[in-house]
Formats: C-alpha cells, sequence, structure tokens
C-alpha cells in the first residue's frame, strides 16, 4: 500500500528523535531520511524505522493566553530572521519587521525615561512666568 506525506513526515520523526537520543550517527540519519521522503510504500517506511522506538507524540496544542504567547513567540522569530535577513525579504517588508521588534522597546525606555524625568510630578519651573503659572492665574 502506498504511503502518505503523514506517514513519511512520522518515520522522518522517529529518525530525527533516534539521532537525539544516540540511536543513529549523522551519516545513518541523513541515509535514512532520504530513503524515507523517496519511499512509495508503507513497506518502505517500515523498513526504515523498525529497529528505532517510535518517536514520542507532539505536546498538545495550549489554548487560551498560552496559544497567544505562543503565536506571539512564533511571529517575533520571524520578524527576527527577516531583520537578520535568513528569510528573503524586499527592504520595505525588512524595515516593516525592525520596527516589529524594535517599536515595543522604544515605547517602553520613552515612557520610562519621561516617568524617571519626572514629567508628570506636577508643574515645573519652565511653566511658571515669573513665579505664578501661565494658565489659571
Amino acid at each position: 500500500m502506498r504511503c502518505s506525506d503523514e506517514e513519511r513526515d512520522a518515520a522522518a520523526a522517529a529518525v530525527h528523535h533516534a539521532v537525539g537520543e544516540g540511536r543513529l550517527t549523522l551519516d545513518e540519519a541523513e541515509d535514512r531520511l532520504e530513503r524515507t521522503y523517496r519511499a512509495r510504500d508503507r513497506e518502505e517506511l517500515d523498513a526504515l524505522t523498525a529497529d528505532l522506538p517510535p518517536a514520542p507524540p507532539p505536546p498538545p496544542a495550549r489554548t487560551g493566553w498560552g496559544a497567544v504567547w505562543d503565536a506571539l513567540g512564533a511571529q517575533l522569530l520571524v520578524e527576527a530572521a527577516t531583520v537578520a535577513g535568513r528569510q528573503p525579504a524586499e527592504p520595505r517588508r525588512r524595515a516593516l519587521a525592525l520596527l516589529v521588534l524594535l517599536g515595543p522597546l522604544l515605547l517602553i525606555l520613552g515612557g520610562s525615561a519621561l516617568l524617571l524625568h519626572g514629567a508628570f510630578d506636577g508643574p515645573h519651573p519652565e511653566f511658571l512666568h515669573h513665579g505664578r503659572p501661565l494658565v489659571g492665574a
């Protein structure tokens, strides 16, 4: 019976997991992965992973705010790869990615500077005219 892409991916995951556990060398894994993605029948895949334990199932997907934070983290990684040039993008897209990464940081630093400078403490001498407030005197 012919194998599906999902079955090939499962076999590849088992090979990757075996490398991570030290059961296969990198050369053995490379050979098996090539044959995994060329495989047409389930028997071919079974032969490539018969001596390996199955890969553990992926962790369950998070829900609620956990899923939101996961998505945010993944997007920040994409933006960082775009800025670093590891992902092809036009210069305009690269500039937008830089803004996405640095914008929140600049807002936090600017707000902190205002707070540390005392911008919200009340009237300052530069707002006074001859000792009296300019407005409402």
